[in-house]
Protein backbone atom coordinates (compact mmCIF):
# COMPACT_ATOMS: atom_id res chain seq x y z
CA UNK A 1 0.00 0.00 0.00
CA UNK A 2 2.89 2.45 0.96
CA UNK A 3 4.72 1.81 -2.37
CA UNK A 4 1.63 2.52 -4.19
CA UNK A 5 0.27 5.30 -2.31
CA UNK A 6 3.61 7.12 -2.71
CA UNK A 7 3.80 6.66 -6.61
CA UNK A 8 0.41 7.82 -6.98
CA UNK A 9 0.53 10.33 -4.12
CA UNK A 10 4.05 11.27 -3.80
CA UNK A 11 3.30 13.99 -1.52
CA UNK A 12 2.69 11.42 1.41
CA UNK A 13 6.80 11.97 1.79
CA UNK A 14 6.01 15.46 3.13
CA UNK A 15 3.66 14.60 5.22
CA UNK A 16 5.20 14.94 9.10
CA UNK A 17 2.07 12.82 10.96
CA UNK A 18 2.44 10.21 8.26
CA UNK A 19 6.17 10.20 8.74
CA UNK A 20 6.00 9.76 12.45
CA UNK A 21 2.83 7.11 11.82
CA UNK A 22 3.69 5.01 9.31
CA UNK A 23 1.35 2.08 9.05
CA UNK A 24 2.22 -0.94 9.58
CA UNK A 25 3.91 -3.41 6.35
CA UNK A 26 7.11 -1.68 5.88
CA UNK A 27 9.39 -3.57 7.31
CA UNK A 28 12.57 -4.27 6.15
CA UNK A 29 14.08 -6.92 8.72
CA UNK A 30 15.93 -9.54 7.44
CA UNK A 31 17.13 -13.17 9.14
CA UNK A 32 20.36 -12.44 9.60
CA UNK A 33 19.78 -8.96 11.67
CA UNK A 34 17.99 -10.58 14.28
CA UNK A 35 20.64 -12.77 14.60
CA UNK A 36 23.14 -10.27 15.13
CA UNK A 37 20.62 -8.24 17.53
CA UNK A 38 19.97 -11.01 19.82
CA UNK A 39 23.55 -11.83 19.12
CA UNK A 40 24.16 -8.57 20.67
CA UNK A 41 21.72 -8.46 23.28
CA UNK A 42 23.59 -12.10 25.05
CA UNK A 43 20.98 -14.27 23.51
CA UNK A 44 22.80 -18.39 22.68
CA UNK A 45 21.02 -21.26 20.62
CA UNK A 46 19.15 -18.74 18.06
CA UNK A 47 16.84 -19.43 15.79
CA UNK A 48 14.79 -17.81 12.90
CA UNK A 49 12.96 -18.97 11.17
CA UNK A 50 9.43 -17.48 8.76
CA UNK A 51 6.03 -18.37 8.00
CA UNK A 52 4.60 -17.46 4.60
CA UNK A 53 0.52 -17.06 4.59
CA UNK A 54 -1.31 -16.30 1.67
CA UNK A 55 -3.86 -13.30 2.14
CA UNK A 56 -6.72 -13.02 0.09
CA UNK A 57 -9.38 -9.99 -0.19
CA UNK A 58 -12.36 -10.98 -2.19
CA UNK A 59 -12.32 -7.43 -4.33
CA UNK A 60 -11.21 -3.84 -4.37
CA UNK A 61 -13.06 -2.25 -1.84
CA UNK A 62 -12.35 -4.85 0.40
CA UNK A 63 -8.81 -4.40 0.12
CA UNK A 64 -9.10 -0.69 0.33
CA UNK A 65 -11.51 -1.55 3.65
CA UNK A 66 -8.60 -3.97 5.35
CA UNK A 67 -6.04 -1.14 4.45
CA UNK A 68 -7.77 1.22 6.90
CA UNK A 69 -7.90 -1.33 9.41
CA UNK A 70 -4.28 -1.87 9.41
CA UNK A 71 -3.86 1.79 9.86
CA UNK A 72 -4.71 3.90 7.01
CA UNK A 73 -7.88 5.48 7.87
CA UNK A 74 -6.40 8.37 9.61
CA UNK A 75 -4.19 9.14 7.39
CA UNK A 76 -7.00 8.87 4.22
CA UNK A 77 -8.92 10.59 5.85
CA UNK A 78 -6.14 13.36 6.25
CA UNK A 79 -5.60 13.43 2.90
CA UNK A 80 -8.95 12.83 1.22
CA UNK A 81 -9.71 16.75 3.02
CA UNK A 82 -6.57 18.46 1.89
CA UNK A 83 -6.61 16.98 -1.57
CA UNK A 84 -10.11 14.76 -2.45
CA UNK A 85 -9.43 15.00 -5.99
CA UNK A 86 -5.63 13.59 -5.81
CA UNK A 87 -6.47 10.59 -3.47
CA UNK A 88 -9.35 9.51 -5.99
CA UNK A 89 -7.36 9.47 -8.29
CA UNK A 90 -4.41 7.51 -6.20
CA UNK A 91 -7.19 5.64 -4.95
CA UNK A 92 -8.37 4.22 -8.46
CA UNK A 93 -4.63 3.96 -9.57
CA UNK A 94 -3.90 1.67 -6.86
CA UNK A 95 -7.29 -0.19 -7.18
CA UNK A 96 -5.97 -0.79 -11.18
CA UNK A 97 -2.88 -1.87 -9.73
CA UNK A 98 -4.32 -4.67 -7.34
CA UNK A 99 -5.21 -6.35 -11.45
CA UNK A 100 -2.14 -8.08 -11.46
CA UNK A 101 -3.14 -9.86 -8.03
CA UNK A 102 -6.11 -10.74 -8.74
CA UNK A 103 -6.80 -14.73 -9.14
CA UNK A 104 -10.72 -15.88 -9.58
CA UNK A 105 -11.48 -15.36 -5.46
CA UNK A 106 -10.47 -12.41 -4.79
CA UNK A 107 -7.31 -10.61 -4.66
CA UNK A 108 -4.08 -12.48 -3.01
CA UNK A 109 -0.80 -11.01 -1.15
CA UNK A 110 1.96 -13.08 0.71
CA UNK A 111 2.94 -12.15 3.41
CA UNK A 112 5.79 -13.35 5.06
CA UNK A 113 6.42 -13.22 9.53
CA UNK A 114 9.73 -13.60 11.11
CA UNK A 115 10.47 -15.32 14.57
CA UNK A 116 13.02 -15.61 16.24
CA UNK A 117 14.29 -17.02 19.78
CA UNK A 118 16.91 -17.66 21.93
CA UNK A 119 18.12 -18.84 25.41
CA UNK A 120 19.70 -16.15 27.79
Amino acid sequence: MEEEMVRHYPAILEDSEYLERRPIGMAYEKAEGYKIILSSAGFREIEVFHETMTFVSTDEEEFWRQMQEVGWASLLEKFENQAPAQLSRAKQAILEDLQRYKHADGIHFDKVVIFARGMK
